[in-house]
């Protein structure tokens, strides 16, 4: 899938769950989630990875900078490419 196809099947699975109309078979087949709990005054958690998906990103509550979790499946990514990755986004967030 393109960038645009994945921007609008984004669109409308927020869509269905805001309805309160998602269905398990709507995000089955990723390999990577994104969570963001910061709309429920939540600074941290530890987010849980829906297998067979391989890592899932945790987004808190935001005041002054976003507090970031990543989960990995160790058997698929090296904790220190999650953990290279998850610098990389955060002095990306740092920066914009």
């Amino acid at each position: 899938k393109d960038i645009f196809e994945i921007a609008q099947l984004r669109r409308e699975i927020t869509d269905k769950a805001l309805k309160g109309k998602l269905k398990p078979e709507d995000f089955e087949g990723g390999t990577f989630t994104i969570t963001n709990l910061g709309l429920q005054d939540i600074e941290y958690f530890n987010p849980i990875i829906n297998p067979p998906q391989v890592a899932i990103l945790g987004i808190g509550k935001s005041d002054y900078f976003f507090p970031l979790s990543l989960t990995v499946d160790h058997r698929v990514i090296d904790g220190i490419k999650g953990a290279a990755f998850l610098e990389f986004l955060s002095n990306l967030l740092k920066h914009t």
